[in-house]
C-alpha cells in the first residue's frame, strides 16, 4: 500500500528506497543522493526506448544523473493530476489526467487534440504512444504543421496551387514534415528573383525604338543562329589572323607553325593535332580562303559561318576573308552576342515569358506569404507534440527506471531482468543472465578484480562477424565446469537475436563455498601430478642415458674380446661380471635398509596402538582433528569472500557511479547462474543401446574366463 512515508527495503544487505507507485516517486525528490543506489551511468546501459533515454539525458553528454532523474520525475508530477498512468506504466495518455492550468499541461492537450483531428478521432480522449508517432500521417492531413513549407495541397485555390508547382518545377521544393515537397519563403523569392531576370533579359531582346532593335539583331531572325555559328569558330579565326600575322613578321616561323602530315598516314592518327592547328594554310597577307584548303576538324564549323554570318553581312561572292571584313562581322554581331551571353541560367524559363509575367504579380507572392504565415503560427501548437511523446514515455518508463537506478529492486526480483542486463549467456549447459555491457576490457577488469565475482568477457559477434561488441557475465553459482579461454557459446539479447559467442578473458575467484573447498586439494593435486610428470620424465631420461651407456660399454668390450687372444680374454670379462653383481647388491643392500626403516615405524606405531584402550576411536578423532584443521580455515576463508562478492563493482568497472555495495544473496545465486532442468515429461534413459551391446558381448567372455580359470585349478589340486 502507497504510504506518506519513506519505506526502505533490504536489497542485497543494504536499506533501499522503496519506489512501488508515483507516492513512493514523490518521496525522491527529497531523497538525499547519497541514498540513491547510482548517482551516474552510461546512456547506453539501459535497454530500454532510445527516445525516453535521450530525453533524460537533458545536457546531451551520454550520462544520466541523479539530478536528470530528479527534475524528469518532478515534471511527470507536476504535469499529471491523474497519476494512475505512472503506476501502470501505460504507453497510452489520457487527455483528462493532465493538470491544464500547468502550462506544459494545457500545450500537451491542446497538441494531443491536434494529433487526434488530423488522424481523423477527434472524439477520442486517450493518445497512444504509436499515434504520436505516426508523424507522416499527423503531418500529412494538417493544414498547418508549424514548418514553414507549403505543399500545393494547402492552397484551397486552384491557381496559387498551381502557381506553388510551378515554383517547385522551376527552383525545386523541400520536404514538409508529412514528406511532401512544398515552397519556402526563400525558394519562393529565389523563383520571384529568377524569374524576374529572365522577364528583363527577354524585355532587352526587344527594344522599342528601331535603331536599337536594329542594332540587336541585325539579321532580324537570323540574328542568334548567326551568332552561335560564330561563336562556334570564332577564337580560331582570331587566331588564324595572329598567326598570319606572325608569319608576315617572322617568315622562317611558318614551317613550325604549320601542320605537316604526311599522306600515307591515317587521319585519325592527327585527329587531337588537327583540333589545335591552324583553320588553313598561314599565308602573310593575311587571308582567309574558305574555298582553298581548309582544316577537316573545324571545315563544318566554318561553313555555318560562312553560310549564317559570312554571306549575309558581306555578300554570297564573298569566299575569302581579311582580318578587316573579319572585325567589321564580329563588331555587327556584338551586341547580340553580349545580350545572348547575358541570359539568365534558370529553369524558370521553362515555364514561358507569358506566364512569368503573371507570376510576377504581387498578389501570387502575398497569397503564398499568408500561407507560410499561418503555418508558422501553428509551430507552437505543434512543438506540444513533442511534449507529449515526452509525458507518454516518462509515464511509460519513470519507475522501471528510478528502480534500476534510485534501488536495484529489479535486479534482485527473480522474476524481472533489470534494465541494465543486456541478456542471456548459454554456455557450457548453463544460463547466465548477469551480463553487462563492455566498451574497454582492460579497463573493466582492472576495476571488476575487486568484486570477488568470476567474471568472464565474452565477445559477441553477429552473421559473417559484421557486427561486434562485448559483454562481461558473472558466475554466481555451482563451479568453473569447463569455462576456458576460447570456449564457445551463444547469446541472446534483449530483442531475442542471436550472437555467437566466444570467452575471450576470465577473472577466477570462488563461485561456491564447495567449488572454494575444493580449490585448494585441485590445486595440490595438479602440483603432486605436475612434479610425477616431472620426476617420470627424468627418470626416464636418466634411464636412456644408463641404457645407453651400458650399450656402449657392451659394445666396446665386444670389440675387444675380439681382438685379444682367448687366453687373455677370460681373466678381463671377469670384471664387468663383478661390476654387475656389485650393481645388484647396492640395490639390495638399499632395499634391506628401506624395508627395515618401514617395518620399525610400523612396528612403532604398533606398540603404540596397543597401549590404548580403543584404538579405532583414537584414530577417528586423530583424522577428524587433522580433517578440521586442515578445513575449518579454507572454509572460513571462501565463505569471507563469498560474502564480499559485490555486483556494484561490475556495474562500476562498466561506467557506473554507485554509492552502495550489492551483496549477492543465496537466492541470486542460482538465478544468475542456473542449469535448466529437463522437461517435466522428458524420460532419462540411462541404458543406451551400445551399453546393452556391451554387456551382451562382455558377459559371455567374462563367464569363458572363469570356466578356464576353474579348469586350470582343479589340475593343480590334482597334481
Amino acid at each position: 500500500m502507497p504510504s506518506d512515508r519513506m519505506r526502505f527495503r533490504k536489497y542485497g544487505r543494504a536499506f533501499q528506497l522503496r519506489i512501488d507507485s508515483h507516492e513512493d516517486l514523490a518521496h525522491l525528490l527529497d531523497l538525499s543522493e547519497s541514498h540513491w543506489m547510482a548517482t551516474s551511468a552510461p546512456v547506453d546501459a539501459f535497454a530500454c526506448d532510445a527516445v525516453f533515454l535521450k530525453l533524460l539525458d537533458s545536457d546531451e553528454n551520454g550520462r544520466v544523473r541523479c539530478d536528470e532523474v530528479r527534475r524528469a520525475a518532478r515534471w511527470v508530477l507536476d504535469v499529471l493530476a491523474d497519476r494512475s498512468g505512472v503506476d501502470e506504466g501505460a504507453d497510452a495518455l489520457r487527455l483528462d489526467a493532465l493538470r491544464l492550468e500547468c502550462d506544459d499541461g494545457a500545450r500537451i492537450h491542446a497538441a494531443a487534440k491536434r494529433i487526434l483531428r488530423n488522424l481523423r478521432r477527434p472524439d477520442d480522449e486517450i493518445v497512444s504512444l504509436g499515434q504520436v508517432r505516426d508523424r507522416k500521417r499527423i503531418f500529412s492531413a494538417a493544414d498547418a504543421n508549424g514548418d514553414g513549407i507549403i505543399p500545393p495541397t494547402a492552397a484551397k485555390d486552384e491557381e496559387i496551387a498551381a502557381f506553388v508547382k510551378d515554383v517547385i518545377a522551376a527552383v525545386g521544393g523541400e520536404a514538409d514534415a508529412g514528406g511532401i515537397p512544398g515552397v519556402t519563403e526563400a525558394l519562393l523569392d529565389r523563383f520571384l528573383k529568377e524569374a524576374e531576370a529572365f522577364v528583363s533579359w527577354s524585355e532587352k531582346g526587344a527594344p522599342a525604338d528601331e535603331e536599337s532593335r536594329k542594332a540587336l539583331m541585325p539579321l532580324g531572325p537570323d540574328t542568334a543562329a548567326a551568332v552561335a555559328a560564330l561563336q562556334a569558330v570564332g577564337d580560331k579565326v582570331d587566331d588564324y589572323f595572329r598567326l598570319c600575322a606572325t608569319v608576315a613578321y617572322a617568315p622562317a616561323s611558318a614551317a613550325s607553325l604549320a601542320l605537316n602530315l604526311k599522306p600515307e598516314n591515317a587521319l585519325e592518327e592527327y585527329g587531337a593535332k588537327l583540333l589545335g592547328a591552324p583553320l588553313a594554310p598561314l599565308a602573310a597577307e593575311g587571308r582567309l580562303d574558305l574555298n582553298g584548303p581548309l582544316n577537316p576538324a573545324w571545315r563544318t564549323q566554318l561553313d555555318a559561318l560562312r553560310e549564317k554570318a559570312i554571306a549575309p553581312l558581306l555578300g554570297k561572292g564573298a569566299s575569302a576573308i581579311g582580318e578587316e571584313q573579319w572585325r567589321h562581322v564580329r563588331g555587327v554581331l556584338a551586341a547580340h552576342a553580349a545580350w545572348a551571353a547575358a541570359k539568365p541560367d534558370t529553369n524558370a524559363a521553362l515555364l514561358g515569358l507569358d506566364k512569368l509575367r503573371i507570376y510576377l504579380d504581387p498578389r501570387y507572392r502575398k497569397a503564398v506569404m499568408r500561407l507560410i504565415a499561418a503555418d508558422r503560427a501553428a509551430a507552437k501548437e505543434i512543438e506540444g507534440m513533442v511534449l507529449v511523446e515526452k509525458l507518454i514515455l516518462y509515464q511509460r518508463w519513470i519507475l522501471e527506471f528510478v528502480n534500476n537506478f534510485v534501488n536495484f529492486s529489479r535486479l534482485y526480483d527473480p522474476d524481472e531482468r533489470a534494465l541494465f542486463e543486456t541478456g542471456t549467456l548459454i554456455m557450457d549447459g548453463r544460463q547466465f543472465t548477469l551480463c553487462v555491457k563492455v566498451n574497454d576490457r582492460a579497463g573493466h577488469a582492472k576495476i571488476a578484480e575487486n568484486s570477488r565475482l568470476f567474471v568472464i568477457y565474452v565477445e559477441l559477434t553477429q552473421e559473417a562477424k559484421t557486427e561486434r561488441r562485448e559483454i562481461a557475465a558473472a558466475v554466481t553459482s555451482g563451479g568453473k565446469g569447463n569455462l576456458y579461454v576460447g570456449k564457445h557459446g551463444i547469446f541472446m539479447d534483449r530483442l531475442n537475436r542471436l550472437w555467437d559467442a566466444t570467452v575471450v578473458r576470465i577473472i577466477e575467484n570462488p563461485i561456491s563455498l564447495s567449488q572454494a573447498v575444493k580449490a585448494p586439494f585441485k590445486r595440490v593435486g595438479e602440483l603432486i601430478q605436475g612434479q610425477i610428470e616431472r620426476l617420470a620424465g627424468s627418470s626416464q631420461k636418466a634411464m636412456e642415458q644408463q641404457v645407453s651407456a651400458k650399450a656402449a660399454a657392451v659394445s666396446t668390450s665386444v670389440q675387444q674380446s675380439v681382438q685379444q687372444p682367448a687366453a687373455a680374454s677370460a681373466p678381463q670379462a671377469a670384471a664387468p661380471a663383478g661390476g654387475g653383481s656389485s650393481g645388484v647388491r647396492d640395490i639390495l643392500i638399499g632395499g634391506s635398509i628401506a624395508f627395515a626403516a618401514v617395518g620399525s615405524s610400523l612396528a612403532y606405531i604398533t606398540k603404540t596402538l596397543k597401549g590404548l584402550e580403543d584404538p579405532g576411536r583414537t584414530i577417528a578423532m586423530v583424522v577428524a582433528f587433522l580433517i578440521v584443521a586442515l578445513m575449518l580455515p579454507m572454509i572460513l576463508n571462501a565463505w569471507v569472500k563469498l560474502r564480499q562478492r559485490d555486483l556494484g563493482t561490475l556495474l562500476e568497472a562498466s561506467g557506473w557511479a554507485v554509492n552502495g555495495r550489492m551483496r549477492l544473496t543465496r537466492i541470486m545465486n542460482g538465478v544468475f547462474t542456473r542449469r535448466p532442468k529437463l522437461p517435466k515429461k522428458a524420460r532419462k534413459q540411462r541404458w543406451d543401446r551400445l551399453h546393452r551391446y556391451s554387456r551382451a558381448v562382455k558377459r559371455p567372455f567374462v563367464w569363458s574366463l572363469r570356466r578356464a580359470d576353474d579348469a586350470r585349478r582343479d589340475i593343480w589340486e590334482s597334481m
